[in-house]
């Protein structure tokens, strides 16, 4: 059996992040891992309904963290992120 190394939902998530957050593109490999790290540890404390569902609310919250440590960085940026 070959492995392919793509998690479930990975190829959607990275869909909505290339789509909803474009000028993020350099950190979606970041964002995509960071989230999934999140899902599996929380799924340590208990099952979870709906794995899809909870992994875009983590990435969301990713997004969030990255956007604000981007713009930290840069604060003459402007608003595109």
């Amino acid at each position: 059996m070959v492995c392919s190394g793509r998690q479930p939902h990975e190829s959607a998530l990275r869909s909505w992040l290339f789509r909803n957050h474009q000028s993020l593109k350099g950190e979606l490999d970041d964002i995509v891992q960071e989230s999934y790290l999140r899902l599996l540890r929380a799924r340590t404390e208990g099952p979870i309904q709906c794995a899809r569902t909870y992994l875009f609310g983590i990435a969301r919250y990713v997004v969030k963290k990255c956007i604000a440590v981007l713009r930290k960085h840069a604060p003459h940026a402007r608003d595109g992120l």
